[in-house]
């Protein structure tokens, strides 16, 4: 499902207008990427916790030439699903 289906399907539930819906979405993605970084994430709950960890610096290697690089420290966007979506994801689907 990309955005653009999401976006339907949630007018569909929500009973309002594809406008209205987009509308949402693009709020909904902007407060998460303005609040991502906040001390214990973004909990939703029944769907998960948005949060960021720290990637330490580490030794690498160049995969064209093989010679060694510093792979720099760096902030990684990273997603916990919640047990209510983990059941979720492993029903079968309904033919």
């Amino acid at each position: 499902m990309n955005k653009s289906e999401l976006i339907n399907a949630v007018a569909g539930k929500a009973q309002v207008s594809k406008t209205e819906a987009e509308r949402i979405m693009n709020a909904f993605i902007s407060v998460v990427n303005e609040n991502i970084s906040v001390e214990g994430g973004i909990r939703i709950m029944g769907f998960g916790t948005l949060g960021v960890v720290e990637r330490k610096a580490r030794n690498g290697r160049n995969p064209i030439t093989g010679q060694p690089i510093t792979i720099e420290s760096r902030n990684a966007p990273v997603f916990k699903a919640s047990k209510e979506l983990r059941e979720a994801a492993n029903r079968l689907p309904e033919d």
